[in-house]
C-alpha cells in the first residue's frame, strides 16, 4: 500500500518527488455589447450582439417574434459552429432558429459579428 501512494506521489510531483502545482488558467472575460442588428433566424426576429473576443455572437429573441424570452450564444470555431441556448417560449420557433443558426458557416458569423460591432455598444 505504501509503495503505490508513493509511486502516485513521483508521477504527480515528477522524478524530484516535489509536489508541483499549477494555477489553472483564468478563462478569457468576454463581453456581448455590440449591436443589436435584426435578424431573421428560424422565421422569427432576433437581436444579435457581438461579443469581444469576435468569434461569438449572442442572440436574443425580442417580444414580437416568440412568446417567452430565449437567447443563443453562437460560436465559430473554425470549420465548427456550437449553438447553446436557454429560455422560454415557443419550442418551435426556438427549434427552427437553433437549426438554423447550426447550420450558419463560420464567414456568415463573422459578417454578423462585425455588422453588430460596426452599430458600436449601446447605452
Amino acid at each position: 500500500m505504501i509503495s503505490i501512494f508513493f509511486s502516485a506521489a513521483l508521477m504527480i510531483g515528477g522524478i524530484s518527488g516535489e509536489l508541483q502545482l499549477t494555477a489553472p488558467a483564468q478563462p478569457e472575460k468576454i463581453s456581448c455589447l455590440d449591436g443589436p442588428v435584426r435578424h431573421t433566424f428560424g422565421g422569427a426576429p432576433w437581436l444579435v450582439f457581438a461579443c469581444s473576443d469576435e468569434r461569438v455572437m449572442a442572440v436574443f429573441s425580442t417580444p414580437e417574434g416568440l412568446d417567452g424570452s430565449f437567447y443563443f450564444i453562437v460560436k465559430a470555431d473554425g470549420g465548427t459552429t456550437s449553438v447553446m441556448g436557454e429560455g422560454t417560449g415557443s419550442k418551435r420557433v426556438t427549434d427552427a432558429a437553433h437549426d438554423e443558426l447550426q447550420k450558419l458557416p463560420a464567414d456568415a458569423i463573422r459578417e454578423l459579428i462585425h455588422e453588430a460591432k460596426a452599430k458600436g455598444s449601446q447605452p
